[in-house]
């Protein structure tokens, strides 16, 4: 696990890209994103800048769901590409 920012896509995404350039040398890197939603994005970007980083989406349910709270806080991001 890697601890990541909740609310700042672009701090989730440098810490990961970093930990991509760092491990896996030339060896194919998977990202399942399970949440929240900033991580996904962040997950999302990476795959299209890194190209031996591709993500997988899950899908299940759990027998018992996690009761999560939302925070009240709004995160919102651009994206520019060049």
């Amino acid at each position: 696990p890697v601890p990541l920012p909740l609310t700042n896509v672009s701090a989730a995404f440098r810490i990961m890209h970093e930990y991509a350039s760092l491990y896996g040398g030339d060896d194919a890197i998977v990202a399942v994103p399970m949440g929240p939603k900033t991580h996904v994005l962040a997950s999302l970007i990476l795959a299209q800048v890194v190209p031996r980083v591709s993500c997988l989406h899950a899908m299940g349910k759990r027998a018992n769901p996690v009761p999560v709270s939302a925070t009240g806080k709004i995160v919102g991001c651009m994206l520019r590409y060049s």
